[in-house]
Formats: C-alpha cells, structure tokens, sequence
C-alpha cells in the first residue's frame, strides 16, 4: 500500500503546485531578498507569500494567505477573489460558523486594507489535509481555519514567506 499511497501523494501535489520548499522568516523578505533567492540554482518556481494570523470576534483564529500560484487551492463552491475586499474561506470555517457564498466576515487587522470581506468562494487547501491548522501567537495559540485573498489586500510591505519549486530532477521520485 506504501508505494500507491506515495504515488497518490506525489500526484495530488503536483496537481495543485504544491511547494518543495517553503522559507519563512519573522523579519520578513523584501523583493530584494526573493530576487537573490531566485539566483539559487534548480528552482523552477519561486513566490513571496505575505500572511498573517488573526484572532476573531467568536476567539477563533484565522490565518489568512495571498494567493499564489504554488499550493493552488480547489474551488468546491463559487468564484475566485477579484476584488481585495474578497476572501476565500475553507469548507470547515464556511460550515461551523456558518458561512457561505455571499456572506461577509469581519477581520479587524491593521496588516488588511479593509475590515469586511466579502466571501466569494468556499475552498480546500492542499497544505491542509488533516484537522490540524498549526499553531499562532493569537488566542489559545492553535489556528481554527485558514483563508485566501489577493496579495494587494494586505498592507504589509513585506513578504512572510517564499515558497518554492524545485526543477523535476530534484523533485521526489517515487
């Protein structure tokens, strides 16, 4: 079953662009920095990521997440963002707190250009394949749910991540 379930594994990611490598840093990177990056030698792909945690009205925590090209989410319900104040929120989030498709949802950060979003799509992410949304400095310190929005829909001027692709020949081979 190992090698069939591996297989299966290395399929999905590679479906949704799933990153090899991911560089985080609590500095942050500047385009500067993503650029050197780029010199390294095999990457076939790389993106700065900007996210932040947030604590919710109801206490839940939320991460929310530019998207990007790497870790391509799967649209179960509704419309990619095309707006900053449009947001995507995962089929867990959208069922316990009851949102759906057309709903707005408060996030009151001074990193996000607005304070409502508007909920354009319900997803699921394939970084997240299991309950587990890791942990935060908000709240209890475990993450409730994860989201997307458009990159320009933050105000941080920097990038909280990179994520990056390596070139076929350096990828896993099952």
């Amino acid at each position: 079953a190992s090698p069939n379930m591996m297989e299966t594994l290395d399929r999905y990611y590679k479906e949704y662009n799933v990153y090899d490598i991911e560089i985080i840093s609590s500095l942050g990177f500047t385009s500067q920095d993503i650029d050197a990056i780029k010199d390294t030698p095999n990457i076939k792909e790389l993106i700065g990521i900007k996210s932040i945690d947030v604590l919710l009205k109801n206490n839940k925590t939320l991460k929310v997440t530019s998207l990007s090209n790497i870790n391509q989410v799967e649209l179960l319900e509704g419309n990619m963002p095309t707006q900053i104040n449009e947001i995507l929120i995962e089929e867990k989030m959208a069922k316990e707190q009851n949102l759906k498709v057309g709903s707005f949802l408060k996030i009151n950060d001074n990193y996000l250009k607005d304070k409502s979003y508007e909920v354009v799509g319900i997803i699921k992410s394939p970084l997240y394949f299991s309950s587990y949304r890791g942990t935060t400095d908000k709240g209890n310190g475990e993450l409730n749910y994860y989201s997307y929005v458009q990159e320009n829909a933050f105000t941080i001027p920097f990038f909280t991540s990179v994520e990056v692709t390596l070139q076929n020949e350096f990828q896993h081979n099952s």
